[in-house]
This record gives structure tokens, C-alpha cells and sequence, in this order.
């Protein structure tokens, strides 16, 4: 029977965490009773995103993932200042008794990771690799046209054809099946490609308006724009674009090849 203060034979200190059943010790054990009330000491896991000891708890019938660190620090260190962080002051996760564990800032863990060594500056070389891959030439295939466009990097990429580079990184990164009207890939990447599979996003794609009684003609940046401005649904201008319809209210609707709303 544990109880808010009791000595294992191997004199770690128990206490109470506050969580209904659950203890944890100076060492950083956690004792608990399970989901099914059967009690016993529970095996931490490292966090894979972190590398921190976690267990799971049961809060109302509810499982939550704690933080052993947390849980020990919680428990038997004050924390008069309200400081968000818990710290390993030898910053090793994996030693979570109180003696190693106090309350920090995220400044106070950085001076930590410096003082022990775990600190990576970045040198000149660092960056000049980060630098590097970012300007590794590419492709882009109109996917309407088919015509493809060689560009040095993809930040030369965005700044001509105006997409952003993160949806150009997504084509690259096999994230995303096109960004606007547009497939990427690296210029050294040879294999073939379907460009069928690779549709343009078409509510995104420029679309002229021809007035077929005047004859005048509108451009605008994307189906819905089009429909607002012309007092029709989106449903109807996109029936024209896909051959359904001629025209609808007048207007006859067709895509700009050369240019696409990102």
C-alpha cells in the first residue's frame, strides 16, 4: 500500500503525483495501477520526437502520455517562479532523478546543452551545404501544354512562375501531385513520367471570359472569381471549362495556358 510518503528498502522516496493512484520516486520510477487496476511499476519509453522517458496514465478512464522528468520535478521540486521547463542538468533524458532535475527557462536549457557539449554550431560549411541543396537545378512541365522549363534552383523556380516554393518543394517531396498548373522535378531525375496522372489544379489556372453577343473578353484568376464578378455559379463556369456547355449566359470560358493563379 503506498501512501504520500513511504521509503522503498532500496530508500528511493515515494510520493504522491496528484494523478489518482500514482506515485513516483526521487529516481524517477513511476508506480501506477494500470487501466485495469492491477498495480506495478510502469516501464517508460522514449519519446521518438524528443528522446524524453514518457508513460502512459489513466485519468478518468482516459490514457495521457506524461513525461517522467515532469512528473518527478512536479512532485518534489517547488517551483516558486512558475518557469515552464523542466531541466536535465547534465542533459541526459534518461536521468531523471531530482538531484539532476530544476525548473528553467528555454534560455537556461540552451545555455545546458552548451555547457555539456551538446551544442552543434553551425559553421560556414554548414550553410553553405544548406545553400547548396536549395539551389539544385529543376524542371517544371507545364501540365497543359507539356512544355518544360529548366530553372536553377527552386528559388528561381518561384520567383518566375510565382508559386510559392513551399508548394514547389511538395511536387519535389512527392507531397503534392502538381502546384498550380505546374509538375517539378529535379533536372538529373530521368525516369519517365505520366504527366496524365499530374493534373493542374484548375481552380487556381487564369480563365478567359469571351462574351460570345460582343465579343469582349475578361480575364480572371480562378473559377470563383468568375463567377462572382459575372453574377453565376461556380457550377456553370466550370461546366463550360469542361466541355459540357459551350457557353452559359453568354459567356464562353477557356483556359489561359500561360499563366495560373498560385
Amino acid at each position: 500500500m503506498f501512501y504520500d510518503y513511504v521509503y522503498t528498502p532500496e530508500d528511493d522516496e515515494w510520493r504522491h503525483t496528484g494523478y489518482d493512484g500514482y506515485y513516483v520516486s526521487n529516481t524517477g520510477q513511476v508506480w501506477g495501477p494500470g487501466k485495469h487496476g492491477k498495480g506495478g511499476m510502469l516501464t517508460p519509453t522514449p519519446n521518438v520526437r524528443t528522446g524524453h522517458l514518457e508513460i502512459s496514465i489513466y485519468i478518468n478512464g482516459v490514457r495521457v502520455r506524461k513525461y517522467v522528468h515532469r512528473l518527478v520535478a512536479e512532485t518534489f521540486i517547488p517551483n516558486p517562479h512558475h518557469y515552464p521547463l523542466v531541466r536535465h542538468l547534465d542533459d541526459d533524458p534518461y536521468n531523471n532523478c531530482v538531484e539532476n532535475l530544476t525548473w528553467g527557462t528555454q534560455t537556461d536549457n540552451m545555455r545546458d546543452a552548451i555547457n555539456n557539449g551538446r551544442f552543434r554550431y553551425f559553421t560556414d560549411e554548414d550553410r553553405e551545404a544548406a545553400m547548396q541543396k536549395r539551389r539544385t537545378p529543376i524542371r517544371a512541365i507545364n501540365l497543359i501544354t507539356g512544355e518544360e522549363t529548366y530553372f536553377e534552383s527552386q528559388q528561381e523556380a518561384s520567383r518566375v512562375l510565382k508559386i510559392h516554393q513551399s508548394s514547389i518543394h511538395k511536387v519535389l517531396s512527392n507531397k503534392g501531385r502538381s502546384a498550380g498548373c505546374m509538375f517539378f522535378r529535379y533536372a538529373d531525375d530521368i525516369s519517365p513520367i505520366d504527366i496524365s496522372k499530374h493534373k493542374p489544379i484548375r481552380h487556381k489556372a487564369l480563365i478567359k471570359a469571351t462574351n460570345v453577343i460582343t465579343g469582349d473578353t475578361y480575364v480572371f484568376k480562378g473559377q470563383t472569381e468568375a463567377a462572382n464578378v459575372l453574377n453565376m455559379s461556380v457550377a456553370s463556369v466550370s461546366s463550360v471549362l469542361s466541355g459540357k456547355y459551350y457557353q452559359l449566359r453568354n459567356y464562353h470560358f477557356e483556359y489561359l495556358e500561360e499563366g495560373y493563379n498560385d
